[in-house]
């Protein structure tokens, strides 16, 4: 079943009865046998809403009003390039990050059944296990955070607002011969110089030693972290907790 009939289904579905999140997933699952994530519900209720629906979430219960439920409607969605939203997204991302402005981000968190508004800290766009994140600082208790460009519904930035209290943090890590080839540095001013067995050194700034440990974790024995000692020192430590959770 593709997209579009799920998204029809659900349609159906909200115009027989309200339902909670769990309701849906449960009704997709008996009636048409198959298994939708809370991210994908809530996916599929944006599109509705960008097609024109009005849907409410009453005592934790999705309405929605209707006068229409031709296919063709639906079909609507595809009839436009579904790269242009993300694209201007990144575009405008970039923008605040070359700038250093504040910005304000309305976001779809899976933990919660509404959006939320975040007052934030552009620092970069990653890529994380096939999918693409913005990295920010909350403005109000300055933690790092991942939000997933697809749940980002609005950004806007502040330009009498810019950040100056913004610090990067070094760090130096070689990069195996086996992996040089097709490997990509995705931290900011990046630079890397080819070693004699074949290895790339690089050096390169993070704006947190968390996020730096989360990426060059993943590439397991074919990165090692070389400096500066207190990075080296936290990588070391979260290898040895990983291990750890094997004995």
């Amino acid at each position: 079943m593709n997209k579009t009939e799920n998204i029809f289904n659900l349609l159906n579905m909200l115009k027989d009865n309200p339902l909670g999140l769990t309701d849906i997933i449960k009704e997709f699952k008996s009636r048409h046998k198959i298994s939708l994530s809370r991210e994908t519900i809530y996916r599929y209720l944006r599109v509705l809403q960008d097609l024109g629906y009005k849907i409410s979430l009453i005592n934790k219960k999705y309405e929605i009003s209707v006068t229409n439920l031709s296919s063709d409607c639906v079909r609507k969605l595809f009839d436009r390039n579904p790269t242009v939203f993300n694209n201007n997204l990144i575009s405008r991302i970039k923008e605040g990050i070359r700038h250093q402005l504040e910005a304000v981000v309305v976001y779809k968190s899976p933990r919660y059944e509404k959006e939320i508004k975040l007052n934030v800290d552009l620092l970069d766009i990653v890529s994380i296990k096939n999918k693409i994140y913005m990295l920010a600082r909350d403005c109000e208790d300055k933690t790092i955070k991942e939000f997933r460009l697809d749940r980002i519904a609005e950004i806007k930035l502040n330009a009498d607002k810019k950040i100056t209290d913004r610090k990067n943090l070094p760090i130096k890590f070689i990069v195996k011969k086996e992996l040089a080839q097709t490997f990509y540095s995705p931290f900011v001013n990046s630079t890397g110089k080819k070693l004699k067995n074949g290895d790339l050194e690089f050096e390169a700034e993070v704006h947190s030693y968390f996020r730096a440990k989360k990426i060059l974790a993943e590439y397991l024995d074919q990165v090692v972290v070389t400096g500066p000692a207190e990075f080296k020192k936290e990588f070391v430590q979260t290898l040895d907790k990983m291990r750890g959770n094997y004995r």
